[in-house]
């Protein structure tokens, strides 16, 4: 795959993606995206991964842990990617990839050349762009998101990261108060996982102010009971 020598970076998600961080990790993950830009995907060692991001291996190791990490994930070769960077570069490929068939086709017409053989050309430039296509490792996989519950979407990657991080209770736990949520507000996210993710850093239910609901709270808002015809001796409530 041809390199390209920029990419666009969206001011709003960036910004959404990084609000509650340092202005040092904002830092060092952004020399991070530049160099698997330019040099393709980071390497497992800490220390590298500092000397890339300019800052030293004890703080690089702090900041992985609680913030970077969820950047990125692991390729086949155990190498560090982050997934909407491999999109942003298969899209330009695949952008140039069309212009320059456009280009050949009116070539070969102008030329006089026979339709049949056009065509040739054109599918085996298909077949080129489905073998790149097969080979992004995970670009693909990432984009059949599972339903959970309701109303909750997550790639396999994505749960896996949330039962290493919370356990499987607590991954549970967490994309059943989304999906409560979700389904009490019609609000939506372009990233459940995030959403997740966010929630845990603002005090774990998305507004920082508010704990998180008891099952007995939730039934009484599930069903919209009043509350006089709930019992108020705590020892009825079981």
């Amino acid at each position: 795959m041809g390199k390209s020598p920029a990419f666009q970076l969206y001011a709003a998600d960036f910004y959404m993606d990084t609000v509650g961080w340092t202005a040092a990790e904002v830092g060092a993950y952004f020399r991070l995206l530049m160099h698997e830009w330019v040099n393709g995907p980071l390497p497992p060692d800490n220390a590298i991964r500092a000397r890339i991001a300019g800052i030293d291996p004890r703080n690089m190791a702090k900041m992985w842990s609680a913030a970077l990490a969820i950047k990125f994930i692991t390729d086949d070769a155990g190498m560090y990617v982050n997934l909407r960077l491999e999109s942003v570069r298969l899209e330009q490929f695949q952008y140039r990839e069309k212009l320059a068939n456009s280009g050949r086709l009116g070539g070969l017409i102008a030329q006089g050349i026979k339709r049949d053989k056009v065509k040739q050309g054109l599918s085996k430039a298909s077949s080129k762009n489905k073998a790149l296509q097969s080979s992004t490792f995970s670009l693909q996989k990432e984009k059949n998101k599972i339903l959970y519950l309701d109303f909750v979407f997550l790639g396999a990657v994505e749960y896996e990261k949330l039962v290493q991080q919370f356990g499987e209770p607590g991954a549970k736990e967490r994309i059943d108060r989304l999906n409560v949520y979700l389904g009490s507000t019609g609000k939506k996210y372009k990233s459940h996982y995030y959403t997740i993710l966010n929630w845990e850093r603002r005090g774990g239910n998305g507004t920082g102010s508010q704990k998180p609901k008891s099952v007995f709270d939730r039934l009484k808002d599930k069903y919209e009971l009043e509350e006089k015809e709930w019992p108020q001796d705590p020892k009825q409530q079981i």
